[in-house]
């Protein structure tokens, strides 16, 4: 998009772009310790894993306001209640 260009040619997008990498790459860290002591999977990269989670994230919070889970939301008709413990929850099972 011309927007993306834009961007892209401002003389501070590359210092930009790197610090908002640094807690993507951080997590990824984290996740592949976990692999390595056993205690996440390692079935799946921690590339992926780390993707699986922050969409599941982004859905959440398109879904519900993270200060009111618990009320629940009603999205393509379907009346749906969470908790920030199922959140985790679900975190967990993926990494599992």
């Amino acid at each position: 998009s011309a927007a993306a260009i834009l961007i892209s040619k401002c003389p501070f997008y590359p210092r930009v772009k790197a610090n908002a990498e640094i807690p993507s790459a951080f997590l990824i860290n984290v996740i592949k310790e976990g692999q390595k002591d056993g205690s996440i999977t390692d079935t799946i990269s921690a590339q992926q894993l780390f993707l699986n989670i922050w969409a599941y994230l982004i859905g959440c919070s398109h879904l519900f306001n993270f200060s009111n889970t618990g009320k629940g939301a009603n999205t393509l008709g379907i009346q749906t209640n969470t908790s920030d413990q199922d959140i985790l929850d679900l975190i967990r099972k993926i990494l599992s």
